[in-house]
């Protein structure tokens, strides 16, 4: 028994495949046959769609919706700064009590994204 070969698809593409069926009501076997993609695949992209419009940026994986993106590239970034930050202080001796005040402060950034 042959293996079935293994077919990349886009961030772009599985988009439009989650669009075709949330807004224009494709089933799961339409989508299954125009990508090629196995059905597990295409519910994956549908449900990463729906919650991506409800507002929950998915952790681990790239985005599909654009403003989804951005939060993903803005808290990437906002960690980076954390992290420089984090070893600016800890190369400086501040104290415990100010690092774990500007601890909470960009751990309350990814809430005032939302």
């Amino acid at each position: 028994m042959t293996r079935k070969q293994k077919i990349t698809i886009s961030p772009a593409q599985k988009l439009e495949y989650a669009k075709l069926m949330v807004e224009e009501n494709y089933t799961y076997k339409q989508i299954q046959t125009m990508s090629g993609a196995c059905p597990s695949a295409v519910a994956r992209w549908k449900r990463q769609y729906k919650l991506e419009l409800s507002g929950h940026t998915p952790e681990g994986i790239s985005a599909l919706t654009l403003d989804q993106q951005r939060i993903q590239l803005i808290y990437g970034s906002l960690i980076r700064r954390f992290n420089m930050l984090k070893d600016i202080i800890s190369n400086k001796g501040i104290y415990l009590t100010q690092f774990m005040n500007i601890t909470k402060l960009f751990l309350t950034l990814p809430l005032l994204l939302h």
